[in-house]
């Protein structure tokens, strides 16, 4: 479906959902996460403390979830809140059809 891009973010906040990149920077060459090098972490522990009643954090893919056991859960004091993979909706995860990038979101989120 062809959303705009306002809806989308409407229809995020409709259902109380934060989205938010797992670094701040990083160098790569191309779309290739495999490729990313000197990556940088969002400063966590200060969304955290901003936004305090967040009840579960879902990770975009494995490099995200990889990235934040390896650059977050060892360097910031984070809350315990849970914590689910997902697979990735990028269009690169061509592993999975849409309809079942769905259905493991919706698993995610609920």
């Amino acid at each position: 479906a062809n959303v705009s891009y306002s809806a989308r973010v409407g229809k995020l906040k409709d259902n109380r959902i934060a989205v938010w990149d797992v670094l701040s920077a990083c160098e790569r060459e191309g779309a290739d996460d495999k490729r990313i090098r000197n990556p940088a972490a969002n400063d966590f522990e200060k969304f955290f403390q901003k936004y305090r009643r967040i009840e579960k954090i879902v990770l975009n893919g494995r490099k995200a979830e990889e990235l934040f056991r390896t650059l977050l859960l060892r360097c910031q004091h984070l809350p315990c809140i849970a914590r689910v993979h997902a697979p990735s909706t990028s269009p690169a995860n061509a592993g999975m059809t849409f309809e079942d990038k769905v259905l493991a979101w919706n698993a995610a989120l609920d």
